[in-house]
């Protein structure tokens, strides 16, 4: 960009228009960080920095993921209005859009958690059977994970149990496709679960 100082339109025309994801980046990292993070701390009641950092982090690359069109999210900002109203509005929908998700997955974990043969002893016949049933009882008693991790990780385990010879790729496909969202969001997820999990001692 030289010397040539650009506005936050300018920045979004060219990231639309060039697809350069620089100049969207300095938008949300830069020009409305502070404003952006003042939203994600009010609205997920937190003063945790390096919480509030990977939140933006992630609304960043909610942006910039295309929608099922293949289209850019940002496309229908009207470059008559002022962008830092849009930009906020746009969090509060991604914020709005994860309660959501995340109480479609709660269910969902409970559907599991209450499901009768996960209580009783598993008929796995495989050396590693001690090893998966003790995962699955940590993390129905984890208390760190999100419920939307929490069931990728209870269905991850209960997929190899069952099929053993399913790949990682597609297990996270399948998870994508039930839960709508993108499978590196799913890879993502899964490792979390792994680090909370390594975090609480549960291995």
């Amino acid at each position: 960009m030289g010397d040539k100082v650009y506005n936050d339109k300018e920045l979004l025309r060219d990231y639309l228009e060039n697809d350069n994801l620089h100049s969207l980046y300095i938008v949300v990292f830069e020009i409305y960080a502070n404003s952006l993070k003042s939203i994600i701390s009010k609205e997920l009641k937190t003063v945790d920095v390096n919480g509030i950092n990977d939140f933006l982090n992630d609304f960043y690359v909610d942006l910039i993921e295309t929608t099922g069109n293949g289209e850019k999210k940002l496309r229908n900002f009207d470059f008559g209005h002022d962008l830092e109203p849009y930009l906020k509005q746009s969090l509060r929908n991604y914020i709005l859009s994860l309660y959501r998700e995340e109480q479609r997955t709660q269910k969902m974990v409970q559907s599991i958690e209450d499901t009768p043969h996960l209580e009783e002893p598993m008929d796995i016949t495989e050396d590693y059977s001690e090893m998966y049933s003790s995962l699955l009882r940590s993390l129905h008693l984890s208390e760190r994970l999100s419920a939307r991790d929490k069931y990728i990780m209870l269905t991850y385990l209960l997929i190899k149990i069952g099929n053993p010879e399913m790949t990682d790729l597609k297990i996270f496909e399948s998870l994508a496709n039930q839960l709508g969202i993108t499978e590196p969001a799913v890879k993502k997820a899964h490792q979390r679960a792994i680090n909370k999990l390594k975090e609480n001692m549960l291995f």
